[in-house]
């Protein structure tokens, strides 16, 4: 009786989570799985789901936008990622250097993070506008050209620089907590051997930047694979496809064309293009730790 009461007091406490967890994770996965497999379109409710097994998936290969939405996507995630990396290791970096005001500094860095994201799409929106956005006023004022920045050229690079801008304070927390973790000894050691500047960073300071380099990978390709916010609300994925990722098309043909079974098909894709881009990262980031 004793050993009852044990195992079902945890249950009382976890049970309502794990009912919560399943009922807005796995039960939505399973319907997506499902979905998938029929031909169903919400603006003819009175047409019967059609059953096609994999034919969503083989739609893949015929589908003239699909190709661009992946290039898109990657174009995306790669670029906002790299940029997170080196200057959220710059800035994190300049931060250990200074010794007054530090923490004012790190609030000031952490402040985008804590704004939501459609809110920096819209932020964004208003710097960048060609009339009256203060990005090019700041060009003419230093007598350079205006640009474009929403225009076909520049859109994909301009959401770049807003996603950059959001989730960079991300990238300075980790790298300032990883180069506060070092031990000072390593590097009056290199001192003492005479060690250049770039052999110090390269021998000492990057080996114990492998976690958190590894840890920002994984949170911020998978944040950026399925970035939609910021995109929604900057340029909607235009003009034209210039910026349609991955789940801007699954938006699209979900609740533009409401062709439900072929966006939960796409779902799948982004959620399968997102495991075999982490889980490589993961499982190093995990060999490192235990190293």
């Amino acid at each position: 009786m004793k050993s009852l009461a044990n195992i079902r007091r945890p249950l009382i406490f976890v049970g309502p989570a794990v009912i919560v967890m399943a009922a807005l994770t796995i039960y939505p996965a399973i319907h997506a799985v499902r979905l998938a497999m029929f031909r169903y379109n919400l603006t003819r409710p009175w047409v019967p789901k059609r059953f096609v097994g994999t034919g969503n998936f083989l739609s893949f290969f015929s589908d003239p936008y699909l190709g661009n939405a992946l290039a898109v996507t990657a174009k995306f995630a790669l670029s906002t990622v790299c940029l997170q990396l080196l200057a959220g290791f710059a800035v994190a970096w300049a931060l250990t250097r200074i010794t007054t005001g530090r923490a004012v500094f790190r609030i000031i860095f952490l402040l985008p993070m804590m704004v939501v994201p459609v809110i920096t799409g819209l932020i964004w929106l208003l710097m960048l506008n060609d009339g009256y956005g203060v990005v090019n006023y700041i060009l003419a004022s230093c007598g350079l050209p205006p640009q474009l920045w929403l225009g076909p050229n520049l859109a994909l690079p301009s959401v770049i620089m807003a996603e950059t801008w959001q989730w960079l304070p991300f990238s300075i927390l980790i790298f300032s907590v990883a180069l506060s973790s070092i031990p000072g000894e390593y590097y009056e050691a290199a001192e003492v051997d005479g060690a250049r500047r770039w052999d110090v960073f390269r021998y000492v300071t990057l080996p114990n930047l492998k976690w958190a380099i590894g840890l920002i990978l994984v949170f911020k390709l998978s944040d950026a694979i399925k970035a939609f916010d910021v995109i929604y609300s900057l340029t909607g994925g235009g003009p034209g496809i210039t910026t349609q990722t991955l789940a801007m098309y699954i938006m699209k043909q979900g609740f533009t064309d409401f062709e439900m079974g072929y966006s939960a098909a796409l779902s799948l894709l982004l959620l399968l293009a997102s495991l075999v881009i982490i889980m490589p990262v993961l499982n190093s980031v995990g060999r490192e730790t235990q190293a």
